[in-house]
């Protein structure tokens, strides 16, 4: 993302869109681009899913919401935009894929888990809240 032009307009969309226009970027096609791609890697996953499952079902990725949030928020991601990484998300996938996995082998009931999941969530977004404020100061 830090790479590319197409990288750094996505990352400075997801900051500030008046900033990307002003920088003389199209807001609406960088917009468009990006949502086609989501769907072009939306596309690909539901393939791979067949492909290993034999089927296809609508509710697949029904309940993962939180844990893809929290997964991101670990990783970095401000929730107010503008700031974050790839690494940082695939690392803060991977610490929530520990943490469930772990509750999981410890037969801790689902409830608690995702009671412990929405703990780690506000737990990272006061640790972002705190280093944005350390920041201005």
């Amino acid at each position: 993302m830090r790479f590319t032009v197409f990288g750094r307009a996505v990352h400075a969309l997801g900051g500030s869109e008046a900033a990307v226009v002003l920088s003389g970027v199209s807001a609406v096609r960088l917009k468009l681009w990006v949502y086609a791609l989501a769907g072009l890697f939306a596309g690909i996953a539901g393939v791979t899913y067949v492909a290993r499952f034999g089927y296809g079902a609508s509710t697949a990725g029904v309940g993962y919401e939180l844990q893809v949030i929290s997964a991101v928020v670990i990783g970095g991601t401000s929730l107010a935009g503008g700031d974050g990484t790839v690494l940082g998300s695939m690392l803060g996938a991977a610490v929530m894929g520990l943490l469930t996995n772990g509750l999981t082998l410890m037969n801790i009931p689902e409830e608690y888990n995702q009671f412990v999941v929405g703990l780690v969530i506000i737990l990272a977004v006061l640790a972002d809240r705190w280093r944005h404020r350390r920041a201005r100061a």
